[in-house]
């Protein structure tokens, strides 16, 4: 093939980095359906990525693209948009979107853990072939030193499957005891909160062991996260004043005071 190319006459030999024959449009025309399609929402800037209607798992992009549509209008897009208000609803909603999944991820946690027994359970058994009448891979005169390595591995992969199948029955409970969506929601809100809590419990003890050696800048911020941290407390003990949806989140509705705080 490289030797009947070279072999063309120069006038019909093609320039194989041309860009003449990739599609094109003006450039005009291109940039204005880009601004359309920003303008109408149909693509949606967010995050890393363009948000579009038409991807692959249509139903679960198609309802992140209406609520972000619906976060976008509701902050006034794109004639009278509140770009302050939107940044807050961002947080709060990205914020709600990390504990959605922590509330929807149960399902998942079962078959991941089922996943793990089985292929565990096969590299167990596997191995278990070799070690048949008390002799590893039928060598009766196999070296004593391998044969405890055999062994010890031979243990450990017991072990490993016995921890995935204790992990299954918890992750099997956890599903079976699931309390139905608002349930499933607050329990993600405790999860999520406590990490946040401890986090700044951490931060607050370093502080303080300063003593004397806090500047009036460092105390500032002492304090700051003090009042953060009842504001969390007092969340993770209530969390029915928090938002059970994404419209409440984009709003700011159902008590969400706090959660700008990071």
């Amino acid at each position: 093939m490289w030797g009947k190319y070279m072999q063309q006459p120069e006038s019909e030999a093609k320039n194989r980095n041309s860009l003449d024959d990739l599609p094109s449009r003006p450039a005009r025309k291109l940039f204005r359906d880009i601004m359309l399609r920003l303008h109408t929402l149909e693509w949606i800037p967010f995050g890393s990525r363009i948000k579009e209607t038409d991807e692959d798992s249509k139903d679960k992009i198609d309802k992140e693209h209406q609520q972000l549509e619906f976060m976008f209008r509701y902050y006034g897009w794109p004639d009278n948009f509140d770009a302050a208000g939107f940044d807050k609803a961002k947080n709060r909603y990205m914020e709600f979107e990390r504990v959605t999944w922590e509330a929807e991820k149960v399902e998942g946690d079962v078959k991941v853990a089922s996943d793990h027994v089985r292929s565990f359970s096969y590299q167990y058994n596997e191995m278990l072939k070799r070690y048949k009448g008390g002799i590893w891979d039928g060598d009766p005169n196999k070296p004593a030193e391998e044969v405890e390595k055999l062994e010890a591995e031979l243990k450990n992969k017991q072990e490993i499957v016995e921890r995935c199948k204790n992990t299954l029955e918890a992750k099997t409970k956890r599903y079976d005891e699931r309390e139905g969506p608002e349930a499933e929601i607050a329990r993600a809100w405790q999860k999520h909160l406590q990490g946040h809590i401890e986090w700044l419990e951490r931060n607050i003890e370093f502080r303080l062991k300063q003593g004397d050696r806090l500047n009036d800048a460092d105390k500032d911020e002492l304090q700051k996260e003090q009042d953060k941290l009842a504001i969390l407390l007092e969340q993770v003990r209530d969390t029915s004043m928090l938002p059970k949806t994404a419209e409440e989140a984009i709003k700011g509705s159902g008590g969400t005071i706090g959660m700008d705080w990071y």
